[in-house]
């Protein structure tokens, strides 16, 4: 690979275990682009009343198909991960092994916790096991803090995304290219539509839409001309 624009900066490492550091810096070595930027996404299997109601072929259907919309928009310095569930006999075990390297796709995989939540582990005091929803999401955020420390830029997308246009570049512009850091709000946490750009579409909150930031409620401002929303949420 030539590494130019957001193509990533090499092929891809066989070896693919992030938990092991060489294997991590020669993965992001490999799938970052020339300026340090990575798109990851993760997949996993999940259970319990969190679960994300999902077969293994619709998954990896939705991974293939996002890492197929970002290279129509020029983005292929990607890095889908999955959870390593570190238990042999289970099927999702290592979605990444059994699933999406045949499938031609350059994944990586971590298991960073699952000690934790075995069976008689303190974890299942807590009603934690490997398939629970967060130790799937646990591999999303270890690895952004492991690539952020090692001076990566990564944007983290869920799977069921449509994209129109290249993320990296509306990132690299304003009102977001002042921000070091960008995070959706994705919580059962009221939200503020008015001041915040963002309106809940269920009914506890937990999943929002971004919408324009109504600008009449805001004192005018070179902060607000700049960023969009006072806040800086979203532009207007």
């Amino acid at each position: 690979g030539g590494g130019g624009g957001d193509s990533p900066s090499g092929g891809c490492p066989q070896e693919a275990n992030l938990e092991e550091p060489q294997q991590f810096d020669a993965m992001l070595a490999a799938r970052a682009s020339a300026r340090k930027d990575v798109v990851i996404t993760i997949l996993g299997p999940t259970s319990g009343t969190r679960a994300i109601k999902m077969e293994e072929e619709v998954g990896e259907a939705f991974v293939l198909n996002l890492l197929s919309t970002l290279a129509s928009v020029g983005v292929t310095n990607t890095l889908p991960i999955t959870t390593h569930l570190k238990l042999p006999s289970h099927p999702g075990n290592n979605l990444c092994l059994s699933r999406l390297r045949p499938r031609g796709v350059c994944c990586a995989y971590s298991g960073v916790g699952m000690g934790v939540v075995h069976q008689g582990a303190p974890g299942r005091a807590w009603t934690v096991e490997e398939t629970h929803p967060y130790m799937l999401f646990l591999q999303r955020w270890w690895l952004t803090g492991q690539a952020v420390w090692r001076g990566y830029s990564v944007l983290s997308l869920d799977t069921d995304l449509h994209l129109s246009t290249n993320p990296l570049a509306m990132l690299r512009a304003p009102p977001y290219s002042t921000f070091d850091a960008l995070m959706q709000l994705d919580s059962a946490w009221a939200v503020q539509g008015d001041s915040e750009g963002q309106v809940p579409t269920d009914e506890r909150g937990q999943h929002v839409n971004v919408v324009p930031c109504r600008r009449r409620l805001l004192a005018p401002s070179a902060a607000v001309d700049a960023h969009g929303c006072a806040c800086g949420a979203v532009p207007a």
